[in-house]
């Protein structure tokens, strides 16, 4: 099975922090064409993006919320959360680690998550979301037909190829 395609619908919404933590192919920022899972924030602004992207994809991908704060998520964002839910295999809840605002590097801490059998107290609720979205991820891949002899997916963001290189690109 190959790698997740991840992006996100603008910089800075915790694109890179989950594609680490999943293991998956980090495409930047969503520029069209098929993703396994997309990335927004918790608000209204970044859940719209959202629903454009996922109309655009061409399949259902796992929509990833990622908190911007302690905050349970607002009733305006909650309700653009159940507008695009048809249009996604899943959504999940990314929460709040407000330890990483602290650190140089969060994202050796996010990539480690799923493989730390007892991940720290504070990583508990990120690690839990981690396995619910890798879960979602297994079983869309695996309920997809890949198309054979696919150009490896362009990273618009970088400018340069995935690491998913070889991989064929999902239909």
């Amino acid at each position: 099975m190959r790698q997740p395609w991840v992006a996100g619908v603008a910089g800075g919404v915790g694109t890179s922090t989950v594609a680490g933590a999943l293991q998956a192919a980090d495409l930047g920022v969503y520029r069209g064409g098929p993703v396994d899972a997309v990335v927004c924030r918790d608000t209204v602004s970044s859940l719209g993006r959202s629903h454009q992207a996922v109309q655009h994809a061409g399949t259902s991908p796992v929509l990833l919320v990622v908190a911007t704060s302690r905050a349970p998520t607002s009733k305006p964002a909650a309700a653009r959360i159940t507008m695009v839910r048809p249009y996604v295999g899943a959504v999940v809840a990314v929460p709040w680690v407000g330890r990483w605002c602290e650190l140089v590097d969060p994202w050796t801490q996010a990539a480690q998550v799923l493989a730390t059998a007892q991940p720290d107290k504070h990583l508990q609720p990120f690690a839990a979301a981690m396995r619910q979205a890798h879960r979602e991820l297994v079983a869309q891949l695996r309920a997809t037909t890949p198309v054979a002899a696919a150009a490896p997916p362009v990273s618009p963001a970088r400018g340069t190829a995935s690491p998913v290189a070889g991989a064929d690109r999902p239909s």
